[in-house]
This record gives C-alpha cells, sequence and structure tokens, in this order.
C-alpha cells in the first residue's frame, strides 16, 4: 500500500536478481511446520542467488508473552532460522511497535513508511495511467482516459479523505483502477 514489497521488487531488480516472495501463510501455524519451511524457503533463497521477501512477518515478529506459548515457540524458530540465513530478506510487517527487542540485533536495516502525501498520491494515479495506457497500447487496443479529470478527482478525494483520516493506499488505487478498467 505504501511501497513496501515494491521496495523489494525494485531492490531485486536493481540487482539483477530473482524474488522469492512468501506470507507467513506459505510457512504454516505449527512451529515444527514453519522451521521445515523456512529451511527449505532459506535454501531455496540461497541456491537461486535470490533475494527473498517475506511479506506480513507479523506473526514471526512480534513480541513473546508468557501466556502465548505457540506463539512464542514460533518467533523463536523464526529467531534461529534468521541467525543462520546470509541473504537477504526483506519482512514487511504494519506493527512496528510489537516487534520482539530480540530481531533488534538481527535486523540490519529498517526502512519506515509514512502514509502518502498528496504529491505521491497523485503521482501514483499517474503511474497507474501511465501502466493503463502501455497495456493497451502493447494489445492494439484503444482506452479512452480522461486523464485530467481522473487527476481532479484524485485531488478532492484525497483532500476529502485526509480529513477524514482514511486515505487511500498504493494497493487500493491499483485495485480502483483495476474495478474501474474491467468496468470499462
Amino acid at each position: 500500500g505504501v511501497g513496501k514489497t515494491s521496495t523489494a521488487e525494485c531492490i531485486a531488480l536493481h540487482m539483477k536478481k530473482p524474488l522469492h516472495s512468501l506470507t507467513s501463510g506459505n510457512l504454516g501455524v505449527e512451529p515444527d511446520e514453519v522451521e521445515e519451511n523456512l529451511q527449505k524457503h532459506f535454501y531455496l533463497a540461497a541456491k537461486w542467488d535470490c533475494i527473498l521477501l517475506l511479506d506480513e512477518a507479523d506473526v514471526f515478529l512480534q513480541q513473546r508473552h508468557q501466556s502465548q506459548l505457540k506463539i512464542n515457540a514460533i518467533v523463536s524458530v523464526f529467531l534461529r532460522q534468521l541467525e543462520y540465513y546470509t541473504g537477504i530478506l526483506f519482512l514487511t510487517t504494519n506493527r512496528v511497535g510489537d516487534i520482539d527487542r530480540a530481531f533488534k540485533s538481527r535486523i540490519h536495516v529498517t526502512l519506515e513508511y509514512k502514509p502518502l502525501d498528496r504529491n505521491t498520491t497523485l503521482e501514483i494515479y499517474r503511474l497507474r495511467i501511465k501502466r493503463v495506457r502501455a497495456k493497451y497500447a502493447a494489445r492494439n487496443r484503444k482506452l479512452k482516459i480522461k486523464e485530467e479529470e481522473i487527476i481532479e478527482w484524485a485531488k478532492k478525494h484525497y483532500k476529502k479523505s485526509k480529513l477524514e483520516r482514511r486515505q487511500w493506499n498504493g494497493r487500493q488505487i491499483f485495485n480502483a483502477f483495476q474495478t474501474a478498467v474491467a468496468l470499462a
């Protein structure tokens, strides 16, 4: 929504390496299952010389509490596996304040993504318009896009949604474009 996943994609592109993308759902819910799957994906990422992205890694990064034995076991498994991984790993989360302090020494770089400002929001709209045009041009198909009207609407929508503290993120803008194109 604000560029976390896109950052990993851009770094992989810049480094000319494939991106291997996972979510916590790909790794399982039982500690043994998580450990086995982490080992497998860390091995594959090293073998393929790729960048690994663990999207929505909240469950693996969260603070441990005495009353949550299963979660504690999963976090411990993840910490142990992370110790031995030597490749580039991106972890995305929306819960920065809930990260277990044991990760502080294991994470080399952290990036904070603030909500989109007006200029960035409008730039995303322009980029989406450009990509839709290119997609249709590549297929020799015509699609009339009223760019000025879309940008004016985006300005008004941004102003209104900011007042309501309900600003759209990049993913929501993308989804709106997908829907509009499907209906066109």
